[in-house]
């Protein structure tokens, strides 16, 4: 359907002259030959038993062809690759988005239970550490050893050497302390969870056989002493003791 490509330069007024005016039935690429197209299998174009010319019109035409396709995949190709980059950085964007909105929403959770909840009241004091017997256990040479302890839990007194306790004076009832207080004592590096098991202690820093072994000393027995901190030349060892009040301070 194409018009001579010489144009009026080929000396003719009729562009359609070089295919015979049958642009339909006929074809002359190079615009020096004009050949009929036949669209059964003896098309030039669908065998090689060609002249040179045809030969040379042939290679024309499939090498625009190729050229033209190997366009339009290198463009398609080229789209692709564009719209699955943004494509995966929508789906990283919107990935980033929801974990800052989940982060907001922690945050704001937990700012609302901050402002809401008040940190346990505690009482504490430090001293040089005490070992107390008291309770049902071994008096380990203590001749103050009492069998009975003030925190009886279903009516049964501690055992020094196996129940975590420490021994507070008796003063602290009146800040809020009662028996069977979580309590915690601090030493030698390392830390103890017990109760408050016992009062009448003269200074802070008595705690139970088995508290005092949960920080890491060892002890040994004295005889009419008790036990004490078995420490090179019987040094002291300095503890701090922390309770946690379960009733109303002053």
């Amino acid at each position: 359907m194409s018009e001579d490509p010489k144009g009026f330069d080929a000396g003719d007024y009729n562009l359609f002259r070089y295919c015979h005016n049958d642009p339909l039935d006929n074809v002359d690429p190079m615009g020096l030959a004009g050949d009929a197209i036949n669209w059964g299998g003896n098309s030039p174009l669908n065998n090689h038993n060609m002249s040179a010319m045809d030969d040379r019109a042939y290679n024309f035409i499939m090498g625009l062809m190729q050229r033209q396709f190997n366009s339009a995949i290198s463009a398609g190709m080229a789209g692709y690759q564009q719209w699955s980059a943004w494509s995966a950085m929508q789906r990283t964007t919107a990935s980033f988005r929801a974990e800052v909105q989940r982060g907001i929403a922690s945050g704001e959770r937990f700012a609302q239970v901050g402002n809401n909840v008040q940190p346990p009241r505690t009482v504490s004091d430090s001293g040089n550490l005490a070992i107390d017997t008291d309770g049902i256990g071994p008096d380990h040479g203590d001749p103050t050893h009492r069998n009975v302890t003030s925190y009886r839990p279903n009516g049964r007194s501690l055992n020094a050497d196996t129940d975590p306790y420490v021994a507070v004076p008796t003063y602290t009832m009146r800040q809020g302390v009662r028996a069977g207080d979580r309590a915690i004592l601090a030493g030698n590096g390392r830390s103890a969870a017990g109760v408050v098991g016992d009062f009448g202690s003269p200074g802070w820093g008595e705690a139970s056989v088995a508290m005092v072994r949960g920080i890491g000393i060892r002890i040994r027995d004295v005889p009419h002493i008790g036990p004490v901190p078995d420490t090179p030349g019987g040094r002291p060892v300095a503890v701090t003791i922390t309770v946690y009040p379960s009733a109303p301070g002053p």
